[in-house]
């Protein structure tokens, strides 16, 4: 059958319009559909930044509440004394506004040894004991704050904060919320339903159980219509696919999109938890549809039209038309060169629509290529203002509401037009502030401050709370248009009340000893120094040192040294009144300053002094305490011209009360003469430092034997010093001066690198030194530093050095030796407990403190075989050792008799002349000084 050319064009003409309208439609739907996929996932992803800010922003408050119960001074106290009572009235009393205001679930207290103490609310039930315990108990060890979220069968939100008292930890406040603000929050802001999903031990009776999941949906915000959507989706779809990415649901006549949301939970809890974000886009997949039947539709209505007039008008020229029509489509997809490429332009005196629509093509791709290349820039350009514009906001509203200041504008009346969230509360209104007189609420003189702000000054004023609390603020004011400086103005506060009370307090602390409340040593030092400055003055000073202060601290504890140290303070300030300067000098050292007193009322003053601390008596733990102390007097000018040399003889006269008697005065005779004594200890310590520099210090090396076998790996190392003659000093001569002098800290240091040295020559043979530490390097807090970088420098085995320190040395300061001492164990090394067994609690510290070796004090052990007492004495002594897992030590072992006895009483090594005495390290190891085998 033929065709005409006719009926040829117009159905070659009607299929490409066809396939024109299709691809149209296709490519429409297409773009629609990835414009509408494109916005969801940046939807989900807006959706759960608002759920983690929402976390966080309900953690913070939780964090800042717990911080509030956490803070009170009585809860501290409480719990500190046992107070389990008061601290559970204490909590009633607030809970009411805490569970209604702040929405908490439960609270809790917990004391040191992770006990709850106290608890109110409903706790959360099938959570791991053992987990929680932990984890409670890292927030006691670390005194941070910490927080979880733990899902069982519901899912809570945990903040721990510690509670302090005097700067140590007491307890914790554990505090619990629910997780259905999140969720409203998250249903308000993104308009979306929200679902709480719970995996893992929540019961499979669960009224919304998801078999297929083996999960239950704990909480839903439109169960009516989302409940049947999920349970569809749980059918058909493994939940960890749509945590990946979110899946689509036809259900009945609506079209629904879910994604999951995994929650980060508390280890070990034994649930996962996971939000469900559910969106209804029946609305957008039907806008999507309609748009595109209705592109369809106008596409073929335009079809229709265009054929029927290129039928009745431009049938001759349907074959340019047609040509011209697969042309032009190339613009849509900036196909500029190819349109002018296929465009005829040919110059004709009468041209037709066709030859204009050529021309006009062929104009519209230049054109359109221009336009598009101008579009591309334009769109680059507002791009990125528009992510400046958008980081401007985020920044200002991030400020206004986050930033730890008071921000306000006030219009020229003086009425705030704006205020942040931290003004707010910090005033602690319910109602917004705005509207109301800024100079009433923030107690300033407006015309002042701008009359200060223009001098760049700042204004300070102080704030009352509704609470009733007075705040300092210090502000800064400035114009909110500062070209035309109109009178709308910004104001910024910052509250310094605490740094004010901390100026106070620091001005207060600068002259006084904050323990006893007495003037500290520069105030003294400084007073004394103004007085002497004018010679006619004549006056006393006393030197008083507590006796036997160290015993009360083993005895009680520090806690009774310091109340005895109180007390002596309160006694002083009782007996001398306004009449002299009282100071403690540091420890258990006091010192008085009489102004124009004679000697005789120097000593009638320091009898008085001793009588009155004779009455101190108190009781703590069961045992009963006095104050007795040495007072040493001395006179200016008598006994030194200025301030420096008065002090070293008060100093002095005090260590001779201290060796005639105790709870006596000595005052210095006028014919006396110090100044041997004086230079007796000056000699020592420049001996001491030269030594240091000269290399005079030597060592020898003792032996330690197995009282089993015999056998020596064990030596200890002892202390000599050559003086500038050649002759060798004992220990007793020197080391009382470098400890006082605080010397010994330097040569404990040499000692411990040449004993390192010696192991470092001695590498192949398993011989081990024990190094003798003194009191002060216990107290010296960079000696564990010193003592790891040494080993690793040496590259030796920690387990190969012993630090010995004395019981009385150990217990003096407690808790900072047995940091100290911890932290050394904790290196690898050992620790011996030296001369144990004098002290009067010495079975009290035996199981506190981090010993691997006991040494058993040798005024037992040379007398054990004559004293049945010290015999009994040793051998109990050596069992509680074994008892705690210690290796035990005899010392001053002078005899094979003594060594024999020993066997049987469970001591494991033997120390004395009968052993070895103390010799050299080149003889005790067979290597010369240089270091040669």
């Amino acid at each position: 059958m033929n065709f005409s050319l006719k009926w040829r064009a117009i159905i070659l003409t009607s299929l490409v319009m066809v396939g024109l309208a299709s691809t149209l439609t296709i490519v429409s739907y297409r773009n629609l559909s990835e414009q509408f996929k494109t916005s969801q996932e940046a939807s989900y992803r807006s959706r759960i930044e608002d759920i983690n800010m929402s976390l966080e922003r309900s953690f913070d408050g939780l964090r800042q509440v717990a911080g509030i119960v956490a803070s009170s001074n009585s809860l501290g106290e409480a719990l500190e004394n046992n107070n389990y009572s008061f601290i559970d009235q204490m909590l009633r009393s607030q809970w009411p506004t805490l569970q209604i205001e702040v929405g908490i679930e439960s609270l809790s207290i917990l004391n040191m040894d992770g006990r709850i103490v106290s608890t109110l609310g409903t706790p959360q039930s099938n959570i791991p004991k053992n987990l929680m315990s932990a984890w409670e108990q890292n927030v006691i060890l670390d005194e941070m704050p910490a927080k979880t979220l733990i899902c069982t069968n519901v899912c809570r939100q945990y903040v721990a904060v510690p509670v302090l008292a005097d700067g140590e930890s007491v307890g914790v406040v554990v505090i619990t919320s629910s997780l259905s603000n999140v969720i409203l929050y998250t249903n308000k802001s993104s308009g979306g339903d929200v679902a709480l999903l719970i995996q893992g031990e929540v019961s499979a009776s669960h009224t919304h159980y998801l078999p297929s999941w083996q999960a239950s949906i704990i909480a839903l915000t439109n169960e009516k219509e989302e409940l049947p959507v999920i349970r569809e989706i749980a059918r058909s779809n493994l939940l960890t696919s749509i945590t990946q990415q979110s899946v689509r649901l036809k259900h009945g006549d609506s079209h629904y999109e879910v994604f999951a949301m995994p929650l980060e939970n508390f280890q070990g809890s034994g649930d996962i938890s996971h939000l469900l974000l559910m969106s209804d886009i029946t609305a957008q997949v039907n806008g999507i549809v309609e748009n595109t039947r209705n592109t369809f539709i106008i596409a073929v209505l335009g079809w229709l039209v265009a054929e029927i007039f290129l039928f009745m008008i431009l049938w001759k020229p349907m074959a340019r038309l047609r040509h011209l029509s697969s042309v032009l489509p190339s613009l849509a997809h900036g196909g500029f060169d190819r349109v002018r490429r296929r465009t005829q332009i040919k110059s004709k005196k009468w041209r037709d629509e066709i030859d204009v629509l050529d021309r006009a093509a062929f104009d519209l791709a230049d054109q359109l290529e221009r336009l598009e290349n101008k579009v591309s820039m334009r769109d680059l350009e507002l791009s990125a203002r528009l992510k400046e514009l958008a980081k401007e906001r985020d920044f200002i509203g991030g400020l206004l509401d986050n930033a730890h200041v008071l921000i306000l504008t006030h219009d020229k009346e003086g009425n705030i037009t704006l205020i942040n969230r931290h003004a707010q509360e910090t005033m602690g209104h319910d109602q917004s502030l705005i509207g109301r007189s800024f100079e009433a609420i923030f107690n300033l003189d407006m015309h002042l401050a701008i009359q200060l702000s223009e001098n760049t000054r700042q204004q300070e004023s102080t704030v009352k709370k509704v609470d009733g609390e007075d705040i300092i603020v210090t502000w800064v004011h400035a114009p909110l248009d500062p070209v035309s400086k109109g009178e709308d103005y910004i104001s910024v506060g910052l509250d310094i009340t605490a740094r004010k009370q901390a100026e106070k307090r620091l001005a207060w602390l600068a002259n006084r000893d904050p323990l006893t409340e007495l003037y500290n040593r520069r105030f003294f030092e400084h007073k004394l120094k103004d007085v002497m400055h004018d010679h006619n003055n004549r006056g006393a000073v006393l030197y008083l040192d507590l006796d036997q202060f160290k015993n009360v601290n083993e005895l009680g504890g520090h806690h009774s040294g310091d109340q005895l140290l109180k007390l002596v303070a309160q006694a002083l300030i009782e007996e001398l009144g306004e009449n002299a300067i009282v100071a403690r000098q540091g420890g258990d050292e006091f010192s008085i300053l009489l102004e124009s007193a004679t000697a005789n009322d120097a000593r009638h003053m320091a009898s008085r002094i001793s009588r009155k601390l004779e009455d101190i008596v108190f009781c703590e733990n069961g045992r009963r305490h006095r104050a007795m102390a040495s007072i040493g007097i001395a006179l200016y000018p008598d006994h030194g011209v200025d301030h420096i040399k008065l002090m070293a003889n008060a100093d002095f006269a005090m260590y001779k009360a201290k060796d005639l008697n105790s709870n006596k005065w000595y005052l210095i005779p006028d014919e006396y003469d110090t100044s041997h004594e004086l230079q007796e200890r000056v000699y020592w310590m420049d001996e001491i430092r030269r030594a240091l520099s000269e290399r005079r210090f030597e060592l020898a090396v003792q032996p330690i034997a197995c009282v089993e076998y015999g056998t020596i790996q064990h030596y200890e190392v002892l202390l000599r010093m050559r003086d500038e003659n050649g002759n060798l000093a004992m220990p007793g001569l020197f080391i009382p001066a470098a400890e006082r002098s605080g010397l010994i800290v330097e040569v404990d240091r040499w000692v411990l690198c040449e004993s390192l040295d010696i192991l470092s020559r001695l590498r192949k043979r398993p011989i081990t030194l024990a190094v003798n530490i003194s009191g002060t390097t216990l107290q010296d807090e960079g000696f564990r530093g010193f003592v790891e970088q040494a080993l690793k420098v040496r590259g030796l085995d920690p387990a190969r050095l012993i630090l010995e320190v004395t019981e009385t040395a150990a217990v003096t300061d407690f808790s900072k030796a047995n940091n100290l001492l911890k932290g050394v164990q904790a290196l690898g090394c050992k620790i011996a407990l030296d001369d144990f067994g004098v002290g009067f609690s010495s079975f009290h510290y035996l199981g506190q403190m981090p010993s691997d070796y006991i040494k058993i004090d040798g005024s037992f052990v040379s007398e054990m075989l004559k004293s049945y007492e010290n015999r009994l004495v040793v051998k109990a002594i050596a069992d509680v050792a074994k008892g705690f897992g210690k290796k035990v030590i005899a010392e001053f072992v002078s005899d094979a008799q003594i060594l024999e006895a020993l066997k049987g009483l469970n001591v494991d090594y033997a120390q004395g002349y009968y052993v070895g005495f103390p010799i050299r390290p080149e003889e005790a190891f067979n290597f010369s000084s240089d270091g040669k085998k």
